[in-house]
This record gives structure tokens, C-alpha cells and sequence, in this order.
């Protein structure tokens, strides 16, 4: 995904990559927006530091914060109009595809402002090199507020989840079929995954471990990523830090599927291919230009969104239609399925963290922090705030 762009692709034929963290040519509609989760718990699982280790109202600027953020991309700059629309024929909402921090000012204006962040699951430098305003609003703050803690408790807690409960009838041979677990297996091996835990992983937990790529920079394996350490860095500067979701609610999207509808998922997901390091590449690159609306694309009078995306590189063989030979309906039950993910996992989610910034909104001064796909669209957190009647500012 080098600036080439991630175009939003049609139903049938070709997708793109992975939206969490741009691995295969498909993974599900928004997973990324737990990839927290999986990023946490893969490197949990293999005892890395992929979770943390400890238990100025200025007015909207525009412009980079310094050389590393200055390229922005030219077809969308966009000038901070406080409350009004920022393209020249845009829809309401469009105002919202382009940016990662928002001031969120309380209708009755007798508290701070607050700040909604959109993040990156990743731990490259580029992205823990925050930009200044963005650096400025978060030393400002007096709260941290993120989707789930990132402390080890937490995390211990959800990676459990992720496997059937010993002494279950079910495993994922069983629930999968041989053929797949065994391709499963092989890629965890790729990962470090030893064979007894992959036996016990639950198809939605072996989809989503298997969208993380494998680090091969030493030095990136031995960061955290950019929630946990913002995270870690609210506690060293003593801020009070609260979890926007419980367990249940951050998993629910996977766990509320079937184990048929798991299964499909997962198929797909390998059926569509293996890691792509251009591809997250590019994802980083689009993170960095904050182009956050390419991540949505209304899919239906709804106003539900498709993640599919195709990534339009030179590299990349386009041409291929990975859907080919299957049967219809498994491509209708598998369409169903994905949209059931995306409805819980994004669309509720985004409500539910929307009501539990309210406490923090209230006290103002507080800095947010969420998967920047829950920033845009019209089930979006910003559409959504602004509906409550808050006035929002673009920052950065």
C-alpha cells in the first residue's frame, strides 16, 4: 500500500488487504477494529511486549507538525473551518474522511476541551513519533481513554478467550476439518504459535492471529504499540486512565458469530492469501497522510460500510478473482457472515464507546484514543458525537 491508493472494490471479484494491518489481499470487514486485541495477544501469547508493561486548549492548526508528517496528500487538503464543511462539493459526513485528532468541545463550554485520536495498531517508529499537536493534546490532557486497558491483566483475560476451555469437546481440527487446521498450523508455526495452543484455538481467534504479520525487525518486535504506548506513557505522567469497553464488549463481534460462520470467515481469509508487507506498508503510509475515509464506503441504503479494499499497485495482480470456482451461496453465506461481524464489531462498538467517553467529556480534559476506522462515516464516533451536539474541530 505505498501512496498508491486503497480504493474502496465492488462486491464481486477482487479485494484488497487486510485493513488492520494490511496482510492479505482480503480479511473480513473491519477487523482491524479489534486489532488491538490481536496484536496484544499474539505477542502475549509469545511472551513479547506487544502489551504494556506497567500495572493549552490552543485553537485547530493546520499543516504538519514537522518534516516526517509535511506530505499531505494534494487531492484532499483540507483548511480547519471550525464546525463547517471543509471540501469544496462535500456530503456532510466527508468532512470527517480526513484527519486523526479532533477537539471535542462540550455544547455548554464550561469544561476543557477533550480529544478523540485515531490510532494504528503498529509499533513503527514513524507512527510513536507523534506530531507536535498531537503530542501537545495528549501532555494537556488529565485522562487517557482507550478501546480495552492495555495492562497485563487485561490482556491475560482476553487471550484466554481465544481458545476453547480445556477439556472441551471442541478444537479447531475438529470444528475446521483437517485440511484447514493444517494450513492453519503452518502459519502459526511462522509465528511462534506451538503447535497444543493452535489445536485449541477458535476460528475467529485463528482468523485474526493470522492477520498480524510477522515482525522480522528485531527492534519493531520490541516496542509497544502505538495504544499501549500511549498507555504507558498516560501512567508514567500520572494520568487517571479508564477503558472505553469491557471484555465482552470489545470481543463480542468474534464471539457472537457461529462456528460455521467462523469457519467461513476463516477460509476466506486464506483463500484471499498471506502477509503482504507492501500492504502494510501502505496502510502506515495512508495512516501518516490521514486518510482516514478510504477506510469506509457506504455498502447499502443502511449506511453500513464495506471494508473491502483493493490495493492499486503495480505489483499487485489485480486480475485474479479469488471468489473464482466457489459456489454461490458460500459466497452469499460468507457475505452475511462479514456483515454480522462488521455490524457488531464496528457499528455497535462505536456506539457503546461513544456513551462511555460521556463521563470523561463531561469533566473535560481528556484524550481519547480508538482504531482511526471508528473515527468516519455515518455510524462513525465523530457523526456520532456531533449528533450529541458536540462541536468538533479538526487538529491534525
Amino acid at each position: 500500500m505505498i501512496e498508491s491508493r486503497i480504493r474502496a472494490k465492488s462486491k464481486a471479484g477482487r479485494q484488497g488487504p487486510h485493513p488492520v494491518c494490511g496482510q492479505a489481499r482480503w480479511w473480513p470487514r473491519t477487523i482491524r477494529g479489534a486489532s488491538l486485541v490481536a496484536c496484544a495477544t499474539l505477542g502475549l501469547l509469545l511472551s513479547g511486549p506487544a502489551f504494556a508493561r506497567a500495572d493549552s486548549h490552543a485553537d485547530a492548526v493546520t499543516g504538519p507538525a514537522n518534516s516526517q508528517h509535511d506530505s499531505l496528500p494534494t487531492q484532499n487538503k483540507i483548511e480547519n473551518n471550525r464546525g463547517t464543511e471543509d471540501r469544496t462539493t462535500p456530503s456532510k459526513l466527508e468532512r470527517y474522511n480526513y484527519g486523526l485528532l479532533w477537539k471535542i468541545e462540550h455544547p455548554t463550554d464550561d469544561v476543557a476541551p477533550a480529544y478523540l485520536f485515531g490510532t494504528i495498531h503498529v509499533s513503527d517508529r514513524r507512527v510513536l513519533d507523534l506530531p507536535r499537536e498531537v503530542d501537545s493534546a495528549f501532555r494537556s490532557a488529565r485522562s487517557y481513554s482507550m478501546e480495552v486497558k492495555a495492562d497485563t491483566a487485561t490482556m491475560l483475560q482476553m487471550s484466554a478467550r481465544f481458545f476453547y476451555a480445556p477439556g472441551s469437546d471442541k478444537n479447531l481440527r475438529n470444528v475446521c476439518g483437517t485440511d484447514t487446521y493444517e494450513l492453519v498450523r503452518t502459519a502459526m508455526r511462522g509465528r511462534g504459535l506451538p503447535d497444543v495452543m493452535v489445536l485449541r484455538l477458535k476460528p475467529w481467534a485463528a482468523m485474526l492471529l493470522m492477520s498480524q504479520q510477522p515482525v522480522m525487525d528485531l527492534e519493531e518486535a520490541n516496542r509497544l504499540n502505538l495504544d499501549s504506548w500511549l498507555y504507558n506513557r498516560a501512567l508514567r505522567e500520572g494520568k487517571s486512565v479508564h477503558a472505553l469497553e469491557t471484555i465482552d464488549e470489545h470481543l463480542s463481534g468474534f464471539e457472537n458469530l457461529t462456528d460455521e460462520e467462523q469457519v467461513l470467515l476463516l477460509r476466506k481469509s486464506m483463500r484471499y492469501g498471506s502477509d503482504d508487507r507492501d500492504a502494510r506498508e501502505a496502510l502506515i503510509q495512508m495512516y501518516l497522510q490521514r486518510e482516514i475515509g478510504v477506510l469506509i464506503q457506504s455498502d447499502d441504503e443502511s449506511g453500513e460500510h464495506s471494508e473491502r479494499f483493493e490495493l492499486n499497485m503495480a505489483a499487485d495482480d489485480s486480475t485474479v478473482d479469488y471468489d473464482k470456482g466457489v459456489p454461490p451461496e458460500q459466497l452469499r453465506r460468507e457475505e452475511q457472515a462479514e456483515k454480522k461481524l462488521h455490524h457488531t464489531l464496528v457499528v455497535e462498538r462505536n456506539a457503546i464507546m461513544v456513551r462511555a467517553m460521556q463521563n470523561r467529556l463531561a469533566e473535560g480534559g481528556a484524550f481519547v484514543a480508538v482504531g482511526a476506522a471508528h473515527l468516519p462515516g455515518e455510524a462513525g464516533m465523530l457523526h456520532l458525537l456531533e449528533q450529541q451536539g458536540y462541536r468538533l474541530t479538526r487538529v491534525y
